[in-house]
């Protein structure tokens, strides 16, 4: 990233600076300027505006008294020529009178007869109005006149001091607001003149100081400063043979000399000491200044910390040389209990499968049993539903036989009170003699038809009372077959429920071998790992013995101090686990 320069940073400051002053200075100036050039402008402003004003009240009092001898004399034509003379004055928009009424009766601007001036409005008959109204483009002026006893003369119908009418004028002020145009203009343009020179004073102004200041700086600021960053420069890059040797007696002098002094301090007491080490000479010494010399503490340290750390590494070698060697031994035996084990766990593993498929044979067996022992449970519950509904069926058919032996003893009764009627009826033709025999016949009739009744209802009793019998013993040995069968469906239902227990039971001993024989997989699968990690860390410890070897070597090109041998070397001895570990 490219950075800008302290001589750029501080020219553009200076700038900074004078454009702010000159701003500050220009302002105030242009704002002095500009208000000086306003005052005087609204004082022409106001004496123009009072001017104005002024004609205007001047040409109302000559309308007041040029009218007031003609109105008198009722010489209105004269009244009339004065009205258009001073309508023809400059500025003059229109001279009129207005009657009490409000309507214009005389104006110079003969198009208003009849209009309303906006300007007047009468409320009031003894209203006295005075009127000096001014908007933007012009000014009105208005007065009136009241009735006096000397109008009375000629006015004999109107009202003592009542309103006569209203005299008035409209003088335009347009070339006044032309001429605060151009005023306007004429300020806008001297303040634009005022600010351009005030600018280019300002300019010329900055670039003279600028100048100046640069090339003062220059001299005695950037030029050092840019020695100095190539020193700084040439240090970075680790360049420590040159000094800067500079005579300047202020900071800048100060601080060349001493930057010398530091380049001088790291060559001799950070650079010679960083050499020894880069060629293994842990012997070197560094001595700090005080406690707060961190670069001379730091290097210290890092010698005593590298004979230290180089000494253990040294031991450490050792101990990872005779490590790896038992390491190796361990995993060869490792490998071949685990070969070992893999061959019973494969022989264990036939072993459950045989048995598991002797348990899937078993279960898949009773649960056959148990879906035929559940089907004759079902048919045997159907035959006790339908034995329950043939006993109630007979048990209706037994009901109704006592219903049909009942009908048949009334109509057994019925019977013999008919042949008791019919016998009556004979004795009753009898005694009619010759007249009741016709009768006698349909009486011997009825009574022969009774006794073929009495005796069909007298056979069919016999007939239903031996059915009702049969029929009863029937349901009696229905019963007892409902009874057998309601014990065969609970000898079933035990059978049954003994079968599907037994099913149950086959089938989580054959899940629990088949789990069984899933965990020996994952046993043989863990085995056969742990024979390849064997065989790996095997091959690891060869690796690490050469590596130990190597680093043995490359640690022997360092030079130690003796102090750092003594104290450490004596108490880091190889302390190698015990094979039997493993």
């Amino acid at each position: 990233m490219k950075l800008s320069s302290i001589q750029s940073k501080i020219g553009g400051a200076l700038i900074l600076i004078l454009v702010i002053i000159l701003g500050i200075s220009f302002t105030v100036a242009a704002i002095q300027s500009r208000n000086l050039l306003h005052e005087q402008q609204e004082h022409s402003l106001n004496s123009l505006h009072s001017s104005a004003l002024t004609q205007a009240r001047s040409i109302f009092s000559s309308l007041e008294i040029g009218t007031e001898g003609s109105l008198e004399r009722g010489e209105m034509d004269v009244f009339d020529e004065l009205l258009t003379g001073l309508g023809a004055v400059p500025g003059v928009l229109e001279v009129g009178l207005v009657d009490p009424s409000g309507t214009i009766t005389y104006s110079s601007q003969k198009g208003r007869l009849g209009q309303t001036p906006e300007q007047i409005n009468i409320t009031n008959s003894h209203e006295k109005i005075n009127i000096e109204k001014e908007s933007e483009n012009s000014f009105f002026v208005a007065n009136a006149h009241m009735y006096e006893e000397k109008c009375m003369e000629c006015h004999e119908d109107v009202e003592l001091g009542s309103l006569a009418g209203v005299l008035y004028v409209d003088f335009s002020l347009a070339d006044l607001n032309q001429e605060k145009a151009l005023q306007h203009s004429a300020l806008a343009a001297a303040n634009s003149k005022s600010m351009i020179s005030n600018l280019a004073m300002g300019l010329i102004s900055i670039i003279i100081t600028f100048l100046a200041l640069f090339f003062m700086l220059r001299r005695l600021i950037i030029t050092p400063l840019t020695k100095i960053k190539t020193f700084l420069t040439e240090i970075g890059q680790g360049h420590l043979t040159k000094r800067l040797e500079m005579q300047q007696q202020d900071e800048l002098g100060e601080t060349a000399r001493t930057l010398d002094d530091l380049a001088e301090s790291l060559q001799t007491e950070v650079v010679g000491p960083l050499q020894q080490l880069a060629n293994g000479d842990l012997t070197f010494t560094v001595n700090p200044r005080d406690e707060q010399d961190t670069l001379r503490h730091a290097i210290k340290k890092l010698g005593e910390d590298l004979n230290r750390m180089i000494a253990d590494l040294q031991v450490a070698g050792q101990q990872i040389d005779s490590g790896s060697t038992q390491v190796s031994d361990s995993s060869q035996l490792l490998s071949d209990g685990a070969a070992q084990s893999a061959a019973s766990v494969e022989e264990i593993g036939s072993s459950l499968q045989e048995i598991g498929n002797q348990t899937n044979t078993s279960a898949e067996h009773a649960q056959e049993a148990n879906h035929l022992s559940a089907s004759a449970r079902d048919a045997a519950n159907t035959g006790s539903a339908r034995m329950t509904e043939m006993i109630a069926a007979m048990s209706e058919i037994n009901i109704a036989g006592q219903n049909i032996s009942k009908i048949i003893k009334v109509i057994d009764e019925i019977a013999f009170q008919t042949n008791l009627l019919a016998l009556n009826a004979a004795v009753e033709a009898a005694r009619a003699g010759q007249h009741g025999k016709g009768f006698a016949v349909v009486a011997e009739e009825v009574r022969n038809l009774a006794a073929r009744s009495a005796k069909a209802a007298s056979e069919t009793a016999e007939l239903i009372e031996g059915s009702v019998e049969k029929t009863s013993k029937g349901t009696e040995i229905a019963e007892r077959t409902g009874e057998a069968l309601e014990e065969i469906v609970g000898s079933i239902g035990k059978v049954t429920d003994l079968i599907a227990e037994i099913a149950a039971a086959s089938s989580e001993q054959a899940q629990g071998i088949s789990q069984v024989n899933i965990g020996l997989q994952q046993i043989d699968k863990v085995i056969q790992q742990n024979t390849a990690s064997a065989e790996e860390s095997a091959a690891t410890s060869e690796e690490l013995s050469s590596q130990a070897a190597e680093l043995k070597s490359q640690l022997s090109r360092f030079v130690l101090k003796n102090s750092a041998n003594a104290n450490y070397s004596s108490n880091l001895q190889p302390q190698l686990p015990d094979s039997r570990s493993w």
